[in-house]
This record gives structure tokens, C-alpha cells and sequence, in this order.
């Protein structure tokens, strides 16, 4: 077994273990199969929106809006049952291999994945309508930062 250095971001550890494996794979201009890539793909996708989750959360109690805090969990966790069941751990996964990945996905997964998104979209409707048009929110973010277009251009 091959054990890659996957504790470097616990948070996002897919993002971990693609970096790693990458490297390798394209030093050698090795093909991976297209099923494999389109699984790295979706668990990189779901690992990405559980962080952008675990930053939403802390960001809102830190400005002073603790509901969306305990909300974001809900999802984050239904995103780590996707992870549990596809590469057998929530957390430190050691899935992605140069090759591809460890194992294909277990039957049924993808329409579990297909349902939780169904569900995520639902829960950012709820987001939305929780956070912007939040008082605390708005008293906190609006009217300090401006950003000038014509420093980009």
C-alpha cells in the first residue's frame, strides 16, 4: 500500500492527495482511466464545497451570526458520508492513486451523491435568504472595502 502525505491540509485533504499524485503522473505522462478522472473530479468538487462550507460558518459567528454556524455542519456532514462511503474514511481518505483511484464507487453512491445535491440546492436558497439580507451581516460587511475596477484592468 501506498501512503501519500495526506494529513498536510486535513480540511481538504482530496485537494491533498490530487496535488501529490499529479506530480507524478504527468512527470511520466501517465493515463488514468476516464471513469477515475471523473471521480477524482466529483470528490473534488464535494470537497470544495465543504470547505467553502467550514469558512462560511465560522465567518458568519465571527461577525455575529451563530445560526448559519451550527447550519453549515448539516451539509458538511452529509458530504463526509459521501466521502465515508466511497474511500471508507470521512476524513484522511488516501483514495487517489497515480493511476486513478483506490476503488470504484460503491454501488449506489452516485445516486446518493445526485440527492444530496438535489438537497444542497435547496439549502442555499436557505443560506441566501438567512444571510444576505441578515442585519447583523449587512451592518458588518457593507461600506468597508471598495474595490476600484481600474487597478484590475
Amino acid at each position: 500500500m501506498t501512503i501519500y502525505i495526506y494529513i498536510h491540509h486535513y480540511l481538504a485533504t482530496m485537494f491533498t492527495e490530487a496535488i501529490t499524485v499529479n506530480g507524478p503522473k504527468q512527470l511520466e505522462n501517465i493515463q488514468i482511466p476516464k471513469r477515475a478522472s471523473y471521480i477524482r473530479v466529483i470528490l473534488l468538487e464535494l470537497s470544495r464545497i465543504a470547505s467553502h462550507l467550514l469558512w462560511l460558518g465560522p465567518f458568519m459567528a465571527d461577525i455575529g451570526a451563530q445560526t448559519p454556524f451550527f447550519y453549515i455542519f448539516r451539509e458538511r456532514e452529509l458530504i463526509y458520508d459521501l466521502f465515508e462511503a466511497a474511500t471508507g474514511m470521512r476524513m484522511m481518505h488516501n483514495f487517489f492513486r497515480i493511476g486513478g483511484v483506490a476503488a470504484d464507487l460503491p454501488h449506489g453512491w452516485i445516486a446518493k451523491c445526485l440527492d444530496f445535491c438535489d438537497y444542497f440546492l435547496t439549502r442555499v436558497v436557505e443560506y441566501q435568504q438567512l444571510i444576505t439580507r441578515n442585519p447583523i451581516f449587512l451592518e458588518r460587511v457593507e461600506g468597508y472595502i471598495y474595490i476600484y475596477i481600474y487597478i484590475y484592468i
